[in-house]
């Protein structure tokens, strides 16, 4: 393999490593770029004392070790991003828009640029954040995490405590002209497993049907609230009543005809991940489940989803409220559901119910997103809606890869 420079964004236990493996590895140059305060300077110091040893848990008696050192770690974007084929962002979402801007005015043609995880809408926020730059990379958005792991000792010593098996990621290519296999590096990097696996297209995960039931459950638990507070937690995934199960239905359904509108548009386009919910939860919990024999049952003899409750607050008087401040809403709704909306808005879908959730969920939050079936709230900007990064039609999103 050509030597290959490849720089991690971040300093958590994901970016410790995420960078040693990559500095472990035979013709790899690993770098870190830490923006944060003086992680940069504390992760360089504990690099002069000795090695950065990661400890990999992988079943067996004892941890294998693996010992490293990233060649580079700076708080200055320029100094990391130069030469570097690969930028791997190992943040948060909230911090991500910053880095890129960070490495933005640095960065070089048929670089490779890397969410691990990217979150929902990460290639929009790219294209947004990179603007022309950003056709001239290729970028890929992996949709988890591939290791558990945990910091001992900062710049010295992380636990790899678990391991996914699979990590699906999607790549834009644009006009890069890559002399490598992107997929193939990152799979030298982080050793056997996680396997990676791609989807056909970008717009795959974006439309997963997953992406809509946090919200349409707080939607149907919550509408109809009178403000009483409840005796206990009430369960999420398994409280959920027939009317719920129908809604889920018919929102995941309206995903389904979103990407059957594009296919119809473009026939080279990929989207099989894009199904129905409850086809969905059969190919992710299908062991886990009692009785499968509708989307209700499914949900309600899913063992998964035992100690899953509603997230709540509790009151003085030791009753609970429902919590509209939680990841249900503040996550998934501008990194999830808006996605969903906009997309189908470009693609001519009505979406009826995707509308009742996100006017719902908007208001508990205090938040504007979608005004008059349109992607133009005063808060679009908090979203990764492709509407907020200015595609404007259908071809623009289908054009990008």
């Amino acid at each position: 393999m050509t030597k290959i420079t490849i720089l991690v964004c971040g300093a958590g236990s994901p970016a410790h490593v995420i960078a040693g493996l990559a500095a472990s590895r035979e013709n790899i140059e690993s770098r870190v770029l830490s923006l944060f305060e003086d992680e940069a300077e504390r992760f360089s110091n504990a690099l002069k004392e000795g090695d950065l040893n990661l400890s990999i848990n992988e079943g067996e008696d004892e941890p294998r070790i693996v010992k490293s050192k990233p060649r580079i770690v700076t708080k200055d974007p320029a100094r990391a991003v130069k030469g570097a084929n690969f930028v791997i962002l190992t943040v948060s979402p909230g911090e991500q828009e910053e880095y890129l801007q960070a490495i933005a005015p640095h960065l070089e043609n048929d670089t490779t640029i890397v969410g691990f995880p990217g979150h929902a809408g990460f290639e929009f926020l790219c294209f947004g954040t990179l603007k022309t730059k950003a056709k001239r990379c290729a970028v890929i958005s992996f949709e988890s995490m591939p290791y558990a792991s945990r910091i001992r000792e900062f710049g010295r010593n992380v636990a790899i405590l678990g391991i996914n098996e699979i990590v699906r990621g999607t790549m834009v290519r644009g006009k890069s002209k890559l002399p490598y296999d992107p997929f193939g590096v990152l799979q030298h990097v982080l050793g056997e497993f996680p396997a990676l696996e791609r989807y056909g297209n970008y717009l795959e995960p974006l439309l997963a049907t997953s992406t809509i039931v946090n919200p349409a459950i707080m939607f149907g638990k919550w509408r109809d609230w009178d403000g009483t507070p409840l005796d206990s937690k009430p369960m999420f995934y398994q409280g959920i009543t027939e009317q719920d199960a129908k809604f889920l239905t018919g929102i995941s359904e309206e995903c389904v005809e979103i990407a059957q509108a594009i296919t119809k548009k473009n026939p080279k386009i990929e989207l099989n991940w894009v199904i129905p919910l409850y086809d969905l939860f059969m190919e992710e919990y299908m062991d886990n489940v009692e009785d499968s024999s509708n989307l209700l049952s499914l949900m309600k003899t899913n063992s998964a989803y035992e100690s899953v409750y509603h997230p709540m607050t509790k009151t003085e008087d030791d009753k609970f409220v429902p919590d509209f401040t939680s990841r249900y809403l503040t996550e998934d709704v501008p990194r999830g559901l808006a996605i969903s909306k906009g997309i189908g808005l470009l693609a001519g879908v009505k979406t009826v119910l995707h509308d009742k959730v996100l006017e719902w969920c908007q208001e508990k939050m205090g938040k504007e997103y979608l005004v008059r079936r349109n992607m133009k709230g005063k808060d679009i900007g908090e979203t990764r809606c492709p509407q907020r990064f200015g595609f404007e039609t259908l071809d623009d999103l289908l054009n990008i890869v």
